[in-house]
């Protein structure tokens, strides 16, 4: 995954990802800013992990990932798209109101934790 497909993956709520896969932010090879990803990952993993990928454009395993908590769960190839769809159908089954206040809730409280800093 990379290019843009990282940055979009930083805007999911669940990530799952199969073994092998790899995730890096490249733009700064090509002299351009990760925009969503310059905000998004310093408030996922430690700052000077995210200052790393972002200023290299280095590649990470899915292993690695895993260990940074970027991805929920690693799984070999063939059994993604079966966890993703136990998932869905779990997520589809559940009730959608309370699923909806629990991400505003933890939006604003990111927010706010964000301008206390």
């Amino acid at each position: 995954m990379a290019w843009r497909s990282a940055e979009l993956a930083l805007s999911c709520d669940l990530i799952y990802a199969s073994d092998p896969s790899s995730f890096a932010l490249p733009e700064i090879r090509a002299g351009a800013l990760a925009d969503a990803a310059s905000i998004k990952l310093p408030k996922r993993i430690p700052y000077h992990i995210a200052m790393e990928l972002l200023l290299t454009g280095r590649w990470m395993d899915a292993a690695e990932a895993h260990r940074w908590r970027l991805v929920n769960e690693v799984l070999p190839k063939e059994k993604l798209e079966q966890r993703v769809w136990e998932m869905a159908k779990w997520l589809a089954g559940g009730p959608p109101l309370v699923f909806a206040a629990i991400k505003e809730t933890v939006r604003s409280a990111e927010a706010l934790t964000s301008r206390m800093l």
